[in-house]
């Protein structure tokens, strides 16, 4: 490629420092910024003046060609049009994929013009992409009209690819919830009584997840502070609190004034509250410290990420331990977080739901991972009960609680309580299979402390249900591609589990889009 030379007066000048020349439109001619540093292009040998431009410094591309793809500057950086609008669309363009223009375009006079966005810079390529924007992917039962607004079509299918995959997003979980009122009332009427742990009771496949996620979106609008957490005997197992607690603080989120907030949010709130109930915190073991260190200046990236888990703090500040017998330090930090949340903030306090929780399987673990892993579990339990065991509860010699049998860390200086204070206002929810609760019938104490808690099972959903799932997954189909099917779909789908239904449905009407001159027996075969 042959570089032209710029004599262009508007871009001469001695004294360009190198920031004004970071900017997307010079990466998409190709141009790396040591080159552009330098008065000399080494790759040429040719000496090129420095370039001062107010148009160079702009980050946006005005160009018509770049309007006409109604998208917002961000979106077209460096003309790598990475964006899940366009993933969303499986628009897979060479000329979009590349950072850089190729020769044709820079051999143009036009590109000697100080203003890179302008109307000059005309690209076919472009203009062709811009043009596919408008117009659907080529394919059968396209259904977009010339000049469409894709928005509402991008939004349809992404439902679609979460549906493909057997669930539903966040945003849409109560629009495909159908056939359990029932069991969502009797969650709901828990959630507002006394009782601190339930059991969800269902087979693989049976909508758990999508029963828990409906539950997280209801307990935030009713001002709980909400987390969930997916139970992986590799990255997320009980015999491992520190990995929870990481967890928690990763997925919690709250509502303050309508808007959505994250975990530091809720410890900035916390800490800078002027509410009379905050001065009790100042006795809690770890958010005292950080009250005391925020209100002295002390850096709040460094005390973010130590309350955390994320670092180690200095002389004078409790170590969060990673080690399998902390249970009782992450069930206090729990402890205190929930009552804060209640006491401090006004929130209702704080709602935990533990996915896929029947890992704690004796298969996945040696024997002492096991007990530590039970342990956690019966901590979290009695702690949400605020179970009087735990009431001014201390470890004896073996460092096991002389009133609630519970194990206790040996690396503390103190020893750390599970229950901070007398309520802890923390309610958890946790989700099983039916085989793994008659596994753990031969642990007498794991077993009586299931029986303890409330229980809400899911049963198959019935044909009208179904019927209902069916007619809104097709809905939002015809929403996504302008395809809808006059044939009935019922018939072929499994109906045993909601999940494999789900994602039969949505491979269905893929079929019968992709091949609608086959007959329905040939294509589901």
């Amino acid at each position: 490629m042959e570089l032209l030379e710029l004599e262009s007066p508007e871009l001469e000048s001695p004294g360009l420092e190198s920031p004004g020349l970071e900017s997307p439109e010079l990466e998409s001619l190709g141009l790396e910024s040591p080159e552009l540093e330098s008065p000399e292009v080494n790759s040429s040998g040719m000496e090129l003046p420095e370039l001062e431009s107010p148009e160079l410094e702009s980050p946006e591309l005005d160009s018509p060609e770049l309007e006409s793809l109604g998208m917002e500057s961000p979106e077209l950086e460096s003309l790598g049009m990475e964006s899940p609008e366009l993933e969303s669309l499986g628009m897979e363009s060479p000329e979009l994929e590349s950072s850089k223009l190729e020769s044709p375009e820079l051999d143009s006079p036009e590109i000697v013009s100080s203003e890179i966005g302008s109307p000059e810079v005309e690209s076919p390529e472009v203009e062709q992409n811009a043009a596919g924007l408008k117009a659907e992917v080529p394919g059968s039962g396209n259904g977009n009209a010339p000049g469409e607004d894709i928005k509402p079509r991008i939004a349809a299918r992404r439902i679609i690819e979460a549906l493909r995959l057997g669930g539903v997003p966040l945003s849409c979980v109560e629009k495909y919830s159908v056939g359990r009122e029932k069991e969502f009332l009797e969650a709901c009427s828990w959630l507002d009584s006394g009782r601190g742990a339930l059991q969800v009771i269902g087979e693989y496949g049976s909508g758990k997840t999508h029963f828990l996620e409906m539950l997280s979106e209801t307990a935030l609008r009713q001002n709980w502070g909400v987390a969930r957490i997916e139970i992986d005997a590799q990255e997320t197992p009980f015999h491992k609190p520190h990995q929870l607690y990481e967890s928690f603080v990763n997925n919690f989120c709250f509502r303050e004034n309508g808007a959505l907030g994250d975990f530091r949010a809720f410890l900035t709130l916390l800490n800078e509250s002027e509410s009379p109930e905050v001065e009790k915190i100042r006795s809690h073991p770890y958010l005292g410290k950080m009250q005391e260190a925020w209100q002295e200046g002390k850096d709040r990236e460094w005390l973010f990420e130590w309350i955390e888990g994320r670092r180690e703090g200095p002389a004078g500040f409790p170590v969060l331990q990673k080690h399998q017998t902390a249970a009782n330090i992450y069930s206090n930090l729990l402890s205190g977080l929930s009552w804060a949340a209640k006491h401090v903030l006004g929130l209702e306090g704080v709602l935990i739901l533990f996915d896929e929780a029947e890992t704690v399987d004796p298969y996945w673990y040696t024997d002492y991972q096991f007990d530590k892993a039970l342990n956690t579990l019966r901590g979290l339990v009695l702690l949400s009960n605020s179970d009087e065991s735990l009431i001014d509860d201390t470890p004896d010699a073996d460092n096991l609680g002389k009133k609630s049998g519970l194990i206790y860390s040996k690396m503390t200086q103190q020893p750390v309580p599970y229950l901070w204070e007398r309520e802890s206002d923390l309610k958890l929810i946790f989700s099983f299979v039916p085989e793994m609760l008659e596994s753990m019938e031969q642990f007498s104490k794991i077993s009586s402390l299931f029986g303890s808690m409330g229980r809400i099972e899911l049963e198959t959903l019935d044909e009208p249900s179904l019927q209902t799932l069916l007619g809104n997954i097709e809905k939002i189909y015809s929403e996504a591609y302008g395809y809808s099917s006059e044939k009935n779909l019922y018939s072929y789908l499994p109906l045993d589990r909601p999940r494999n239904f789900v994602k039969a449905a949505v491979e269905g009407l893929d079929l019968m889009r992709y091949r609608p001159d086959s007959g329905s027996d040939e294509r589901f075969k």
